[in-house]
């Protein structure tokens, strides 16, 4: 059993959005990104970039949407950082 976060943490925990992917590293042209918190935050995008900066997609998140698939079979291989935007900050 996972150990009960402190109250510090647990606050914490609420002022950022995880986006764990999987698979992770995606063999089958499409990826699933999660999330937790967006019902805390207002204004939500979601930005995937290359390595070096460029923008390869970006979509509107909705406070408690839990998750996001994505078609990635016509992206080159390469590694992608996604961030979640609320009000233009990550």
């Amino acid at each position: 059993m996972d150990e009960i976060p402190s109250l510090e943490q647990y606050r914490q925990n609420m002022k950022s959005i995880a986006i764990p992917a999987s698979p992770n590293p995606s063999n089958t042209g499409e990826v699933l990104l999660e999330y937790e918190n967006t019902r805390f935050f207002t204004n939500l995008e979601l930005c995937v970039t290359d390595v070096y900066g460029r923008q390869i997609h970006n979509e509107i998140v909705y406070q408690q949407q839990g998750a996001t698939r994505l078609d990635t079979s016509q992206w080159p291989s390469g590694f992608y950082l996604a961030a979640i935007y609320s009000n233009g900050l990550i």
